[in-house]
């Protein structure tokens, strides 16, 4: 199954890693976006199928915040791909459904057992 990926990554080495990554793996990675505003916009034009996000991202709006608004209105899975494990940052991503937190640097049989997971997901 081929997805259709959002990735919201401030880091714009880390963002290109993750799109050629999962470019690798076969799936369409529509943008690589910086913040939730520019993320949101790309929810009203397309089909996104999964939502990679770090939690740390420019603007108001964190990642975790981010994702879980836009779970609630389009049911998508959520990984998230942060340097952060600190118990506030934790606390924040365990209000969103998601299906995978990689801690920087991830590895890519790591992110690749996180896309079949969401994969799973969507199918169930």
């Amino acid at each position: 199954m081929i997805l259709n990926i959002l990735i919201i990554e401030n880091e714009s080495i880390v963002g290109l890693h993750l799109k050629k990554t999962l470019q690798a793996m076969g799936h369409n990675v529509l943008i690589v976006v910086s913040n939730a505003i520019d993320a949101i916009k790309v929810f009203q034009k397309s089909r996104v199928d999964l939502l990679i996000s770090d939690i740390n991202i420019d603007g108001d709006i964190n990642g975790a915040e981010c994702s879980l608004n836009l779970q609630k209105v389009y049911r998508m899975p959520v990984i998230f791909i942060t340097g952060y494990r600190d118990n506030e940052t934790l606390k924040q991503a365990s209000l969103v459904d998601f299906v995978g937190y990689l801690v920087k640097p991830f590895r890519q049989d790591e992110l690749e057992t996180m896309v079949n997971l969401a994969i799973l997901k969507i199918k169930a």
